[in-house]
């Protein structure tokens, strides 16, 4: 048996389901497909391999309530990186994830900070505060 370690870096992605703020939902196949397309131009461009987890969830926010899903990233042991190309490496697929699947912003939560990436400044015209 062959043990590895490496630094542990995490992140989590969380984007939303619907195209825009429309009715039209993309399935969770859509995301692996997306996010799949998206590791391989990040290894050609990069060479950096980064796995990934995907969970459904939902989003809600005083009447906003959108299935979503989380992307968990780890450094994985059988391609470890540092924290700068993690990072580099989790926000480009994000930036991938926003293009192919139609995403006004996303979320990504590392360990010591929050990043939003956003398109454009729409809302969700579901959210009922007045912002």
């Amino acid at each position: 048996m062959i043990k590895k370690e490496t630094n542990p870096l995490k992140a989590d992605l969380t984007l939303g389901l619907n195209r825009l703020y429309s009715k039209v939902r993309h399935d969770i196949q859509d995301v692996v497909d997306a996010l799949t397309k998206a590791q391989i131009k990040l290894f050609e461009e990069h060479e950096i391999k980064l796995s990934a987890r995907v969970t459904p969830c939902r989003i809600v926010f005083a009447g906003q309530d959108e299935e979503s899903v989380t992307i968990g990233f780890i450094n994985y042991p059988k391609f470890p990186v540092n924290q700068p190309d993690f990072e580099l490496a989790v926000e480009y697929i994000a930036g991938h994830l926003m293009e192919m699947l139609s995403q006004n912003r996303l979320v990504i939560e590392y360990p010591e900070k929050t990043v939003m990436l956003e398109s454009s400044d729409a809302m969700d015209p579901d959210i009922q505060f007045a912002l």
